[in-house]
């Protein structure tokens, strides 16, 4: 955001190619020393923050900059979402958080999880002609955000199909694996099923 509306320079050019996926292969990421260590990369982090919180607050709002911001808040949602997963599947401890408002929320949670929340039943959905996606729209951040991977919009038309109003919880998961979910090809769609079909 600042280079590309205010022309700032790069804080670290050395590093303007470690940070673009663009430019770094995913095999060539986990290169020690290719990284800052934590203390410079939080200070870096810091930085940026305090200079886009300024940029906010000095300078006048454009549907352009409000696209853009909201952009980088997603963005950046969707990275902390893959940190997240990736410390689950290595088996690493919890994250422990500085933030005392996040502290005292975790203090205030109950220590053992409750009974399973009751399941939704399936709702139907009619057929017929629905939208998907979002308008195209030029006025950037006028409407509802959305990724440019959901725009443009089109009509489909659908038969009638039943679904859940909620998500699937790791009780029907487990339930799905242990019932040999995995190896019913009649529940897996085309692309599903080329996936089960190659060497895991």
């Amino acid at each position: 955001i600042l280079r590309a509306l205010d022309n700032t320079a790069s804080s670290d050019p050395d590093m303007d190619d470690i940070w673009d996926s663009f430019n770094i292969d995913h095999r060539d990421r986990w290169t020690p020393g290719l990284v800052p260590d934590r203390e410079n990369t939080i200070k870096y982090v810091d930085a940026v923050h305090e200079a886009i919180l300024a940029r906010i607050v000095e300078t006048p709002l454009t549907p352009e900059h409000l696209y853009l911001y909201r952009y980088a808040i997603y963005h950046q949602n969707m990275h902390i979402e893959s940190l997240l997963w990736c410390r689950q599947t290595l088996g690493y401890n919890k994250a422990v958080y500085n933030d005392a408002a996040f502290a005292d929320a975790l203090s205030a949670a109950p220590s053992t999880p409750g009974p399973s929340p009751m399941r939704a039943e399936d709702v139907v959905v009619s057929s017929g002609v629905y939208r998907i996606g979002m308008p195209n729209r030029d006025t950037h951040a006028a409407g509802c955000f959305a990724f440019d991977n959901e725009k443009p919009g089109f009509e489909i038309e659908l038969d009638a199909f039943a679904i859940s109003l909620t998500l699937v919880s790791n009780e029907e998961y487990k339930a799905f694996v242990e019932d040999g979910g995995y190896k019913r090809a009649r529940l897996w769609s085309r692309g599903g099923k080329k996936w089960l079909a190659s060497p895991q």
